[in-house]
């Protein structure tokens, strides 16, 4: 059994471990409040910065409608960026950091086998240019020290002849930026963070979990192991020191003693898994800096605010070298290459609330939409709540307090026939988008009973794929089709790569399931058809385990065919690439020989929008969701774009290339085969779990694949019947 569900494939998802690592963490914070427990995340007040807008932010931890936030009109705080070069005064080999002292702007640099310092005024504008040391060849940290001079923590070269020895130590200059003296640094903090200049004139070294206390003339004083906390950073200000940590994947701040180094009570200053922790601090607030954006916290009013959006200012906070707070409002930063002056100015304005939830953690993708059409309209401002899980949401929802929006992330496909409603007819209004200017096959695949009830914004696309020599130009076939290949190729040959075991092979069988023998329009399923019963079997004669020994390249010749996941255009040429510019096709997974078997699924880097029955502005939510339809946003999708003009104005420019390795064949083929596809998987965890877990005997050899398909059927078929 085939329909045109609207599904989603679950992918390997790819952990980044990011290490802690700190700059230029100056001028205070306010000391901080006891332990309040959890405040809001970056994800939950982002767009929020006077009472009233946190208050419409944070209230979706209760009940979204409880905000009268749909379709009401509200003063909110909305913030322009104007970014500038800073005007350094001669050619840059590296920018070390930047660092807001003496009422000015200090950014540290190198040119041409020198290090200099340039002095800012809060404007901007170019003050003074000083030469340090010779032997100085890379600048940490600076700091304003207790009686007003600046010390720099900086490497400095041996002057022994030949030898590449570097020592870490601290270089004190007068106001005159004449050298007064040097302060060697202990061998327990020579490969640690730092340092914080406190009040009595110490320093303070740390790694992850300890920190190191070091006097003017660098004797170390106390070393303190810390355990409950991973340490990011130190801030020492009007007479007191804090330490910024995480606890978890909680940031916070803890009041540091400065003689016992003990650390006082935990202030949670909310969730931000994706902090790359250039922290700096100006008037009782704290900068955060993520993969997107650089967000400020209140200490007092314990708030985040979206300030910055590191995608307008043209780089990703992983490229951020250090950030320094000059004033509140106007902010240096660098990269390594450049530095910059960010000035933010806060205006009020009258914006009608958009609502939008999701769930699970933080969404890059959905928030970098939400700030870009905010800054876009002058009606509509729209605010996300995240939901730990989907229960309490779709709780609310039943209960008729839902968001105007919904990120369908992580939420049940059982969900969407009773409770969201029908888009197309949005479309059929829309003079800008229109059903048309889509990708039919997908719209088409994305259909429940005629309804499209959630868009993705872009899509990916799975199939097999393999050389037209050794599997023919063919787009469709039967498992036994394939039997008969390698049947005819011999025993050197192999279906899939070595890797590719049976549990493996059953894991994508299991996920292309949830389109293939699901029937979402009725809530029906079929899994005792012979064709998912032919997927089993063959499922089975992969191998058990992987052999290493056995292993060879996945694109050599006796391989016949690789799976892909076409994540974006540029993932076409990187194939035809693999395969060394040999005619490929895309064949799709065995069926019953009357489909492609390519499916479509969404891309997990970006952001797939509905919108619930219970909607109180349902017009306004469209504006949201239309926006991920137009030109401009669908030019920067991170999978393969929704709105056809762009994805053959991409697969165009692959053509182009001056290489000629991707050609104009290849490009038809590839369209041929996204517009005879069908289905569309969307994710239903429960579902591919009872597939595994059914499947599991079978392959174990304790029982037969029509025994094991019967069980799966009638599982998944009552958790189906279960959800009407």
């Amino acid at each position: 059994m085939q329909t045109n569900a609207t599904h989603h494939f679950v992918t390997i998802m790819l952990v980044l471990a990011l290490s802690l690592v700190l700059t230029f963490l100056l001028c205070g914070c306010n000391k901080p409040a006891q332990d309040t427990g959890s405040n809001p995340s970056p994800e939950e007040a982002v767009f929020s910065e006077n009472k009233e807008t946190e208050k419409l932010a944070d209230a979706g931890t209760e009940k979204l409608a409880d905000t009268e936030a749909n379709g009401a009109n509200k003063r909110i705080t909305v913030y322009t960026t104007t970014t500038s070069d800073l005007p350094l005064p001669r050619e840059v080999d590296t920018i070390y950091g930047c660092t807001s002292e003496q009422e000015a702007l200090w950014v540290f640099f190198s040119s041409r086998d020198a290090s200099f310092a340039a002095v800012f005024s809060e404007s901007g504008e170019l003050l003074s240019e000083h030469r340090l040391s010779d032997d100085v060849v890379h600048v940490y940290r600076a700091s304003e020290t207790s009686n007003g001079d600046m010390a720099v923590y900086a490497a400095v070269q041996s002057v022994d002849a030949g030898s590449s020895e570097k020592e870490k130590m601290m270089i004190v200059f007068d106001d005159s930026f004449e050298e007064t003296h040097r302060t060697s640094i202990p061998s327990q903090c020579q490969m640690s963070f730092g340092p914080a200049i406190t009040p009595n004139g110490d320093y303070i070294f740390w790694d992850v979990n300890t920190l190191y206390s070091v006097t003017e003339t660098g004797e170390l004083v106390a070393q303190k192991q810390i355990t409950d906390v991973e340490l990011v950073s130190i801030v020492c200000s009007d007479g007191y020191c804090s330490a910024v940590v995480m606890r978890g994947q909680t940031l916070g701040l803890c009041p540091v003693d400065m003689e016992t180094l003990e650390l006082g009570s935990f202030t949670a200053l909310g969730a931000s898994p994706a902090c790359y922790s250039y922290l700096d601090g100006h008037s009782n607030t704290v900068l955060v800096n993520t993969d997107d954006a650089l967000y400020r916290y209140d200490l007092e009013t314990q708030a985040y605010t979206r300030i910055l959006d590191w995608t307008t200012a043209g780089t990703s906070g992983m490229e951020i070298k250090s950030i320094s707070n000059i004033t509140r409002d106007s902010i240096a930063w660098t990269d390594g290459t450049t530095a910059k002056l960010s000035v933010i100015e806060a205006q009020e304005v009258e914006r009608e609330i958009v609502t939008v939830a999701a769930v699970g953690t933080r969404n890059a993708r959905l928030e970098a939409l939400v700030a870009e059409f905010n800054n876009s309209s002058e009606r509509y401002y729209a605010v996300v709540h995240y939901y730990d899980d989907s229960a309490p949401l779709i709780t609310e929802m039943i209960a008729g307090n839902a968001p105007d929006v919904l990120e369908m992330t992580s939420v049940p496909m059982t969900l969407t026939g009773r409770n969201f409603v029908d888009l197309l007819p949005f479309m059929e209004e829309d003079p800008e988008v229109q059903r048309e200017d889509l990708v039919q096959s997908v719209l088409s695949a994305l259909l429940v009973n005629d309804q499209l009830l959630a868009i993705p914004s872009s899509f990916y696309l799975q199939t097999l794929v393999g050389r037209e020599e050794m599997v023919g130009a063919r787009r469709n076939w039967t498992t036994e089709d394939l039997r008969a290949i390698l049947h005819e190729k011999g025993g050197a040959y192999s279906a899939f790569p070595a890797w590719m075991t049976s549990k493996e092979l059953m894991l994508w069988v299991a996920n292309i399931s949830l389109g293939q023998f699901v029937d979402w329009n009725n809530l029906d399923c079929d899994f005792t058809n012979t064709e998912f019963i032919a997927l089993l079997e063959f499922c089975k004669e992969m191998p058990s385990e992987f052999n290493s020994n056995s292993y060879v390249s996945d694109y050599e010749k006796e391989v016949l065919l690789t799976v892909q996941m076409f994540q974006n255009v540029d993932w076409l040429k990187t194939i035809k690439n693999n395969y060394e510019g040999e005619n490929i096709c895309y064949i799709g997974f065995p069926g019953d020989g009357t489909n492609n078997g390519s499916f479509f699924s969404r891309s997990d880097q970006d952001v797939m929008l509905a919108i619930p029955i219970g909607s109180k502005n349902k017009s306004a939510a469209w504006e949201l969701v239309r926006y991920t339809l137009t030109p401009a946003w669908q030019a920067s999708a991170p999978g393969l774009p929704l709105r056809m003009e762009i994805l053959e104005k991409q697969v165009s420019a692959l053509v182009n290339e001056s290489d000629g390795l991707f050609t104009e064949a290849d490009a038809a083929k590839f369209l041929d085969v996204l517009l005879e596809s069908e289905v569309f998987i969307f994710d239903d965890d429960t579902i591919s779990e009872i597939v595994l877990e059914e499947a599991s005997p079978y392959f174990m050899g304790e029982k037969g694949a029509a025994s094991v398909a019967k069980l799966i059927d009638s599982r998944v078929c009552l958790y189906l019947a279960e959800q009407e």
